[in-house]
């Protein structure tokens, strides 16, 4: 398990990630990749707020399971019950620096709800730049993804094989 800090030691985007790793690879290879991200958004966008925010969706809903009951002996009970499944799925970006969020409930877990998220994400931001980490969810690395949004940059670096 590694352990890792974040911290930006001036105005002008200067900032420090120190990582130790224990038991697990690739957690220090992920940082070295966001410092070196975070380097070059800050220097091709001089005096520009740049955001480190960290972005996850979680699923939400129902199920209905019927259950055994209790009837007299020989007696089939008569339970009732519709069968559903309703989901429901929280978008959500997180800047650990200083506890800034937004969130989105959505539909579905794809490509096309993440572009909705990415776009509601950039007018929340209208005049920053972001760097937004993702895990590796296949629709984080589709082609159809729009990374690009109306002049606001959103990046992205997945703890996958490769960044979007």
């Amino acid at each position: 398990m590694y352990t890792g800090s974040w911290s930006e030691t001036d105005g002008e985007g200067d900032a420090e990630i120190e990582a130790s790793e224990g038991g697990k690879s690739g957690g220090a290879g992920l940082l070295k990749k966001i410092k070196s991200q975070y380097a070059k958004i800050v220097s091709q966008n001089p005096g520009q707020n740049v955001r480190l925010m960290f972005q996850d969706e979680a699923g939400f809903g129902r199920i209905n399971k019927p259950k055994s009951c209790w009837c007299g002996k020989g007696k089939r009970p008569s339970v009732p019950c519709h069968h559903i499944r309703e989901y429901r799925y929280v978008y959500g970006a997180v800047e650990p620096k200083n506890g800034e969020s937004f969130f989105l409930v959505l539909p579905y877990c794809n490509t096309d709800c993440m572009n909705m998220f990415l776009i509601e994400l950039a007018k929340a931001y209208p005049d920053d730049q972001i760097l937004l980490v993702c895990d590796g969810a296949m629709w984080h690395k589709a082609n159809e993804l729009k990374i690009d949004l109306n002049g606001a940059n959103d990046w992205q670096i997945n703890s996958g094989p490769f960044p979007v």
